[in-house]
């Protein structure tokens, strides 16, 4: 009986199935095969994934005993009347389809497999044997042409993030996110002219300060075409920032987030520090947390560190010594940084909060860190460069 209502895929599939099937019978059927000595083995079954659907095809094995007498087999060349593509089982367009899902999509690779009717292995070759495609997304975006001649300053937000990520089939090794973001402000001062350059590393690996001033005049000069400008950076207070905003000759903001994050870590709701604050404020006459709040909330960290210093025998009395090492990191803190917290107030024209969190979380927390799976350092990178199509960014591999 006719089959009737098909599709075209389904044509293509039937066609192709019909021609793969036939040649192998000819073929079995020729005096070729005899000549050659090949003699028939076995059937066997293979699954094709293309475009169109799923090809199932039923061909025949064989074999003959070579030159050493040892036995070999061969089958029909199906792949001759296919696509030539690297990964004989997944036609190039499917393969582009599972490359772009797997890297843009919230997806693992079983779920993957599973929607597109592959192996996870699969899945997990395509995307390693296309990683030289995406290197070409691995780059900065040129705003010469685009900055006013009135714009002389530019910011650079930076910030270090931690992942984990897998080597070989069983190691979980903590990899670093060393992310440098190039902006400028508009009239209306949001961030403008972004790029975006991160290194990726283990820990303890990292490009020298020398290295890093020569990457950020390079870009500066080559993306920016600025001669005459003051760069300001911004950051969480770490010393190779403020070493390298030295030897940039650059402002330092530090970022007022991870101020008062320290601040509440010490200074929690729980009952235990309530009593604490309460039999400190017998002995000193008022409330330290409201007045260090007060003090930092009106940009006077000098007063604060001065205030911490005058009470420190009263605070030693009441506070456990737990909230005390806090106390003591967050006054040292206060008191190593106290050039980025005054060099640029908020009350300036150039002060600009730093931002380096948000994109460390949007252009890279949020495409690698997920529950379900852990990936490598370069496939981590294609992830990020896949989700970053509207933005200048270069990663760089340590």
């Amino acid at each position: 009986m006719l089959q009737t209502n098909l599709t075209t895929n389904d044509i293509v599939i039937n066609t192709l199935k019909f021609s793969i099937e036939n040649a192998d019978e000819d073929y079995y059927k020729s005096s070729l095969r005899k000549q050659e000595n090949w003699k028939m083995h076995s059937h066997f079954q293979r699954k094709l994934i293309l475009e169109n659907g799923v090809l199932i095809l039923n061909l025949r094995r064989y074999w003959k005993f070579d030159e050493n007498h040892k036995r070999i087999y061969k089958s029909i060349d199906y792949q001759s009347f296919l696509t030539k593509n690297q990964n004989l089982n997944v036609d190039i367009s499917l393969q582009q389809r599972i490359l772009a899902t797997y890297l843009k999509d919230s997806v693992s690779s079983r779920q993957l497999a599973s929607n597109y009717n592959v192996s996870p292995s699969t899945v997990i070759n395509i995307v390693h044997k296309n990683f030289d495609l995406l290197k070409t997304k691995n780059k900065l975006v040129d705003y010469r042409n685009q900055i006013q001649n009135k714009c002389k300053t530019i910011y650079i937000a930076i910030d270090d993030a931690y992942f984990n990520t897998k080597s070989g089939k069983c190691n979980i090794q903590k990899c670093k996110s060393r992310m440098l973001n190039f902006f400028m402000l508009s009239k209306d001062r949001k961030p403008i002219y972004k790029n975006h350059l991160i290194f990726l590393s283990r820990p303890k690996l990292n490009k020298t300060l020398k290295e890093l001033v020569i990457n950020v005049k390079n870009i500066i000069k080559r993306y920016y075409g600025l001669k005459n400008y003051q760069i300001i950076i911004t950051g969480d207070g770490a010393k190779w920032i403020k070493v390298l905003s030295k030897l940039l000759k650059a402002k330092y903001i530090l970022c007022k987030f991870h101020l008062f994050s320290r601040f509440r870590t010490i200074f929690t709701e729980s009952f235990k520090l309530k009593q604490e604050l309460f039999n400190l404020e017998m002995q000193i006459g008022f409330n330290l947390k409201h007045e260090l709040y007060d003090l930092l909330w009106n940009c006077k960290y000098k007063e604060t560190y001065d205030l911490l210093i005058v009470y420190w025998n009263s605070i030693c009395e009441c506070f456990n010594e737990k909230r005390l090492r806090l106390l003591i990191d967050f006054a040292n803190y206060l008191r190593s940084n106290m050039q980025g917290l005054y060099d640029l107030m908020l009350n300036d024209d150039e002060y600009y909060g730093n931002i380096a969190e948000s994109y460390v979380s949007h252009l890279v927390k949020s495409k690698i860190n997920k529950h379900y799976s852990i990936w490598s350092i370069s496939v981590a990178a294609m992830k990020i460069l896949q989700n970053a199509e509207n933005c200048g960014i270069c990663i760089e591999i340590l």
